[in-house]
Parts: structure tokens; sequence; C-alpha cells
């Protein structure tokens, strides 16, 4: 976009217009006889779609959002299920509807990636497993499973194949997309408690980061997996408060969100959800007991 010094000729609703007016605004030609600095100041400052943009799309809340390694693009998933990709640009103009990837879900997303070549977009949450689709034409490219709902997934910078996914049940898998499909992930690490994100490192891809609920942050190796990490950061014997995602596990049940409860959550409450929770299998067990009494 060519910028000649006339107000009229920039374009509204963009970011690279709002990089060009802080530089153009800084210029000797621009001047009062272009246009007057204060009228242009209340102009500015009365366009509030110049700084922020409502993106309506999804039809619950949205967990999960993701930028692109250049900016150009948004990924967002949440409790609808659905994975939208949008032009930043064009969501910011509001000439652009985000792409809706074909490959859905089962319950809420918590999670959601780029690779380093924009070429593919990573998915995870509470149907304990990754999706990894096409950015181009939506389709879905492969499914990774885990054993519990899936919060963290993380590309390597150097290697489009290899990604990293973290959640409940402990794990830190490493996958690699090249592998054959019976091939079994590397677990990197795997604690009795449940992660709740991961991270390679931007600039040394060997390194993974992970937040733990009980050990913290810690920092991976991933040429010695199941190692002791190389740092910690985390206080053992220390409950965590739980992540949104971990109460989104709560209290989900298959697709379905106990919303009433969720937002009458009290201390006392939470106590006595998380107790039927814990022993759920008791019930499940004198349930068929109960059965198999009927049945004789």
């Amino acid at each position: 976009m060519r910028v000649t010094g006339k107000a009229s000729e920039l374009s509204s609703c963009s970011i690279r217009y709002l990089e060009l007016r802080t530089y153009h605004s800084a210029r000797p030609d621009w001047s009062p006889s272009v246009s007057s600095s204060s009228f242009l100041s209340q102009r500015l400052n009365a366009s509030k779609n110049l700084y922020s943009k409502d993106l309506y799309a999804h039809y619950g809340c949205v967990n999960a959002i993701e930028f692109s390694n250049e900016g150009d693009y948004l990924v967002s998933g949440g409790d609808d299920r659905r994975v939208l990709l949008w032009n930043v640009d064009g969501a910011m103009s509001g000439s652009h509807r985000p792409a809706i990837m074909k490959g859905e879900h089962n319950s809420n997303i918590f999670c959601l990636s780029f690779d380093s070549n924009n070429t593919r977009i990573f998915s995870a949450g509470n149907d304990e497993q990754v999706i990894v689709h096409d950015m181009k034409t939506g389709e879905t490219l492969d499914v990774f499973l885990h054993r519990e709902a899936v919060y963290g997934v993380s590309v390597s910078p150097t290697s489009d194949s290899v990604f990293a996914s973290a959640g409940e049940d402990g794990q830190v898998l490493l996958y690699d997309m090249r592998e054959p499909t019976t091939t079994d992930p590397v677990c990197l690490a795997q604690y009795y408690d449940a992660f709740h994100a991961v991270q390679f490192h931007p600039v040394e891809p060997l390194f993974i980061v992970t937040a733990n609920s009980r050990k913290g942050v810690s920092l991976w190796d991933i040429r010695k997996p199941k190692v002791q990490c190389v740092l910690g950061l985390g206080i053992e014997g220390v409950d965590a408060v739980p992540s949104s995602a971990a109460v989104e596990r709560l209290f989900s049940m298959g697709s379905d969100i106990l919303r009433p409860k969720r937002s009458a959550l009290t201390a006392s409450n939470f106590e006595k959800l998380v107790f039927l929770k814990g022993n759920l299998h008791m019930l499940n067990q004198k349930k068929w007991e109960e059965e198999e009494e009927e049945e004789d």
C-alpha cells in the first residue's frame, strides 16, 4: 500500500495501516496543509475499531487462540468444537469471514498451534486427541490419541513433522508424523499429575518447557526422554490451583458442559464435586451389584 501524504488515501482498519500511520505522522510533509494534526488526532481517537475488533463466528466460549509466525493468520477454537482460521487484515477490515476446518472435535478444544511454514494447524482438547488440519484445504491430515484430555500442543520450530502434546494423563508425548502409524510416540515425561502446557524453545528446539499441576515449570532435553528435567521451578508438595482447562475437564461429560454448576462454583461445591468425581467408580460398582441382585 502506497501512502502519498493524503489522509484519504490511507486504508482503514488494517494492521499495516497502523504501522504506516505511526511512521507518516512523524514526517515533515505531514503538515497542516494536508490535514490539521488536531483534527486527525480527534478522528483517530474516535475510531475505536482501529485498535480493536470483535470477531464473531463461534457459538460458544473460545478457549484457545494462536497467531501464525508472521502474524498474518489467527486460529481460534472453543466449546463449539470447531477450528476457525482468520486472515488478520481481512478480519480487522471486516472483509473476511473465517475458514472452518473440516475436521471437528468431539468435545471442547483447549489448545492450538501452527507449523512454521503455515501449512498445518494442530488442535487438541477434551476429546483426548490431536487433529492435524491442512491449512489450505481444511482437510484432516492425521489424528493422534492421548489417554485423557490434551491441554497443550507445540510444533518444533525446525521440523514441521515433529510436535509435542501434554495433558491430563500426566504424559508429554513427542510425535514424528513421518513415522509409520504403528510407531508409538516418544514419552518425554510422565507424572501422576496433569500437564497443562508444553512449548518448544523457539531458538533451541532440543529443549521443551512444560507446566505441571504439581511439579510446576520444567525444562526438558528431548534427547533424554524420561530422564530428570534439566531445570525445575516447581514446589513439591504444594497443590496448584486448577487451570481453566482442568476445570473444564472436571465438569465435562462428553460434549456436554454443565454450565450451571460452573457458574455457581463455590469452594464448598468444588470440594464436593471433586469428591464425587474421584469416587465415581464406587457408585458404579454399587449400581452394578444392585443390578445383579435384581437379575437373581
